[in-house]
């Protein structure tokens, strides 16, 4: 079923091993942004600079090779540059959001350029739309998912620097690659999936070991080491691993999900295990109710980015 969706939904060139380096790099491009905003003193222009530069060599992975240096193209480049024509007026709105201590809301602004260029690009490249407007929602859909995280752990609302946020987890060590690292797992996890269903057969048992292994490791991520060995976290862990006792069990459910050619249920499956997870523990270690509850949501939304991603353009079927 693997090769068939390959064979048949992909299409002109399109090669499935691209799907990781390009969540990668859309990862990538975030938390340079993320890092930038979180500096005590921003270099705002070069941050909007290197979002138009490396924004589009995103868009460039997304492209045949054959098609990169069409006039179709050249016209999607004209249009999305276009949209940071401006620079000194952006400087000068995000500018505005950090002085009002509003990090978060200076990062939606770019978030918002970018979907306005994206989407002028598409218009005036309609051969290569597909692949652009499908960069644009996962951008969008893993943005959301980041901002949305961000509120619920008050990490970027009042422009606080990642030491600061640390200090506000009670965690003296908070830094940028702490950050870096909850989001890289969070997001390896969905390409270890999109890997496994990218196999003839699938390897589920793989991605579901990874989950509630990787899975956890994000909780631990945003709990002070001092509080590991807490009753109250052991119990937590406990929950956690009670849910996926049955591996072999979640295993088989969606292998036949996928063999009924379901891949919607497959990720709901597995997507659901993990909410299930982390809500249990949340729901024995009140403590830490808020972290793990956001991570809950934060995996949830950068599974259903990625997943949509690659649903849009071919590499999973519908």
């Amino acid at each position: 079923m693997a090769e068939k969706r390959s064979d048949v939904d992909v299409g002109r060139d399109m090669d499935p091993k691209k799907l990781p380096k390009i969540i990668n790099a859309g990862l990538n491009l975030g938390l340079a942004l993320i890092t930038a905003f979180t500096e005590a003193d921003p270099d705002i222009e070069m941050a909007i600079e290197s979002l138009e530069i490396q924004g589009w060599q995103l868009v460039a992975l997304m492209i045949p090779d054959e098609e990169k240096d069409s006039g179709a193209m050249a016209n999607a480049r004209k249009a999305w540059d276009e949209a940071f024509a401006d620079i000194p007026g952006l400087v000068e709105r995000i500018q505005e959001s950090w002085e009002k201590s509003d990090a978060q809301g200076a990062l939606e602004i770019l978030l918002e350029v970018v979907d306005a260029g994206l989407r002028a690009a598409a218009t005036v490249a309609p051969t290569e739309a597909r692949f652009i407007n499908a960069i644009s929602n996962f951008a969008k859909g893993f943005g959301g998912a980041v901002s949305s995280f961000s509120k619920e752990m008050n990490l970027l609302s009042s422009g606080d620097s990642l030491a600061q946020v640390g200090d506000q987890l009670g965690r003296e060590e908070w830094d940028g690659a702490h950050m870096n690292k909850l989001l890289t797992t969070s997001v390896g996890l969905v390409t270890t999936l999109i890997a496994a269903l990218t196999e003839d057969p699938p390897d589920l048992r793989y991605a579901i070991d990874s989950f509630k292994v990787q899975g956890w490791q994000l909780a631990k991520l945003i709990v002070p080491r001092t509080e590991w060995r807490s009753q109250l976290f052991k119990k937590a862990k406990k929950a956690w691993d009670e849910v996926w006792a049955n591996a072999a069990g979640l295993a088989e459910k969606t292998l036949q999900a996928w063999n009924d050619g379901d891949v919607d249920q497959v990720i709901h499956v597995i997507s659901e295990t993990v909410q299930t997870g982390l809500r249990a523990a949340a729901h024995v270690d009140t403590s830490r109710e808020k972290e793990l509850t956001a991570i809950a949501d934060l995996l949830k939304g950068t599974s259903e980015s990625c997943m949509e991603l690659a649903r849009e353009i071919g590499w999973l079927g519908d």
